[in-house]
C-alpha cells in the first residue's frame, strides 16, 4: 500500500517537473548554456626577492613575491647561474657551493593557476662571494727592539686568475699585545704600523671584514723580536 503511494507521488513529481520546463524553456536553456567563471591570469605586483648571504656553504632563499589572486595560484622556482639553469635547483632555497664563487645567481618564480595559466617573475640577481685567505707578515721580517714594525696583511681571494680583476677592498683589524689597530686595504693589501716591540714572541691575529665580492676571513702570525 505504502509503496504504491510512493510510486504515485514520484510519477506526479515527474509530471510537474516536465510541465515546469515546458512552461519556462528559457530557464532550462540558461542551465545548459551557463559558462564557468573565467580564471584570473597571474599578475606579479611585487617581484620575488633573494635573501641571505651568497657565500659558499650558506643557503639563500627566494620569496614568491606578490601576485594578484595569489590564493588561487601554486608556485615553482628555478635557480640560474650566469643566466643558465642550475640542474635540480628547483626549491625556494639554494645552497651556494665552491663552483658558484664569483658567479651571478638568480631565481625565476612561476605562478600557475588551476587551469594552467601561468606567468614568470625574476628576483634581483646576486653574486656569490669568493672565499679568501689572509696572509700576514711583519716588516722587517726579523725586527729588533729598536726597529719600528709594520704588519702587512694581504687578502687573497680564491679561484681568481692573475689579473682577474677581483681586488679585495675594505678594512682589516689586527690584535697584538692586547691592542687593536685598523687598516684599509689598498690593492688588496693593508699596512698597519705598530711601532717598536719588546724582545720576544708576539702572537698576532688579523681579521678581514669582507666586501661585496669577498667573504670575511681571519689570519695570524707570530712576530719574533730579537
Amino acid at each position: 500500500m505504502h509503496s504504491s503511494l510512493r510510486r504515485t507521488a514520484a510519477a506526479a513529481a515527474g509530471v510537474t517537473l516536465a510541465l515546469a520546463l515546458l512552461l519556462a524553456p528559457s530557464a532550462a536553456s540558461a542551465i545548459v548554456t551557463a559558462e564557468p567563471t573565467a580564471e584570473p591570469i597571474p599578475v606579479n605586483t611585487v617581484p620575488p626577492q633573494i635573501t641571505g648571504d651568497p657565500d659558499v656553504t650558506r643557503t639563500i632563499r627566494v620569496s614568491p613575491g606578490t601576485w594578484t589572486g595569489a590564493s588561487r595560484f601554486s608556485y615553482s622556482t628555478q635557480w640560474f647561474k650566469d643566466g643558465e639553469p642550475i640542474r635540480n635547483a628547483t626549491s625556494s632555497a639554494y645552497t651556494v657551493n665552491l663552483l658558484d664563487q664569483g658567479h651571478v645567481l638568480s631565481a625565476r618564480v612561476t605562478a600557475k593557476a588551476h587551469l594552467g595559466l601561468f606567468a614568470d617573475a625574476w628576483a634581483e640577481p646576486v653574486t656569490a662571494r669568493r672565499l679568501s685567505v689572509a696572509s700576514v707578515s711583519a716588516s722587517p721580517a726579523a725586527p729588533t727592539e729598536s726597529t719600528a714594525v709594520t704588519i702587512v696583511v694581504r687578502i687573497i681571494p680564491s679561484n681568481v686568475a692573475i689579473g682577474g680583476g677581483t681586488i679585495p677592498t675594505g678594512t682589516v683589524r689586527i690584535s697584538i699585545d692586547g691592542e687593536s689597530r685598523t687598516g684599509t686595504l689598498v690593492h688588496g693589501i693593508a699596512r698597519i704600523p705598530v711601532g717598536t716591540l719588546d724582545a720576544g714572541r708576539h702572537p698576532l691575529v688579523a681579521q678581514y671584514f669582507g666586501d661585496a665580492r669577498i667573504t670575511p676571513t681571519i689570519g695570524g702570525t707570530l712576530v719574533t723580536v730579537g
